[in-house]
Parts: structure tokens; sequence; C-alpha cells
């Protein structure tokens, strides 16, 4: 039995200091043998040249190998907005995974700014209510500040679909 599989999609918008410090906090925090295998998609839609946009994809290909079940997808793509960018990043990533590649109903999607900070023990606590016997389809992780005070009252921590 394969293991649920986690995407993770990141827009860069010239936000690439913030990525490579979110997934090196990320990737420091996680247990030698995650229970998730991990797919960072991360599409750069920002307008700069295209030797520059290689340059950028080489750069965080050697910084990010895959390891501790985390792979790492890179594509450059148009910037046509944020929910086509997620979109258009999304379908690069399944188109290249092969046609026989298939998103399980047990599998998570989750929509991340570069400019947040993530952690295992956070996501497995998101992970575990989206597997919980609640049937959530869409659940939104609260804002916290580093001391895990939580830093949004207007933010929605999780919100269940039935």
């Amino acid at each position: 039995m394969s293991r649920q599989k986690l995407i993770v999609i990141l827009i860069n918008y010239g936000t690439l200091d913030f990525i490579q410090e979110l997934v090196s906090n990320f990737l420091t925090s996680l247990p030698p043998y995650p229970k998730l295998r991990i797919d960072w998609v991360i599409a750069d839609a920002e307008d700069v040249p295209s030797d520059d946009a290689e340059a950028w994809r080489l750069d965080l290909k050697r910084q990010f190998k895959d390891k501790k079940g985390n792979h790492f997808h890179f594509y450059k793509i148009p910037n046509q907005g944020f929910a086509a960018n997620v979109n258009l990043g999304f379908k690069l990533f399944k188109d290249g995974q092969g046609p026989d590649y298939t998103i399980k109903a047990s599998d998570l999607v989750l929509l991340l700014n570069p400019d947040t900070t993530l952690y295992w023990n956070n996501l497995d606590q998101a992970v575990g209510f989206m597997n919980s016997p609640a049937g959530a389809a869409v659940a939104g992780m609260a804002l916290t500040g580093p001391k895990g005070q939580v830093g949004s009252q207007h933010g929605i921590s999780f919100l269940e679909i039935f």
C-alpha cells in the first residue's frame, strides 16, 4: 500500500529567499521517516529572463534534493494571477508524473504562501484532522507566531464541508 501524498503548491513572485527559508525550516523539523510522501510544486511566475529562471531552478534543485520522503518539482510559468498559477502548477506537476499517476481521495493538496513558516508538528496535526472521521474536505491552518500564539483572530482555523 502506498503512503498518503501531500502536494504542497508554492507560487514564486520574486520570493526565493522566503521559499528557501520555508523549505529549510520544514525539512529540519521532519522526523527521519515521515508518514507522508510530500511533493513540493514550486511554480516560478516571476518575470525574469529565461537564463535567470533556469539558474533559479538548478540552484533550488541542488539545494533541496529529494530527501525524507520529500520530492521537489520546479516549473517556470507565465504570471496569470494566483488562482490560474496554482492550477497551472498543479497541472504541470500531474502531467509530469506520467499517464499512470493518480491522486486518491485520501491525498491532500496544500496551498502555501512563500512567506509562511511550516513545521512538521503543525502539518501532522492538520493532516490528522483531515484524516479524522469528521469528513473535512477543506481546512485552513491557524496563523500563529513563532511561539505558537494566535496571529490572527480573523483567520479560519478549520472548516468542515459535509
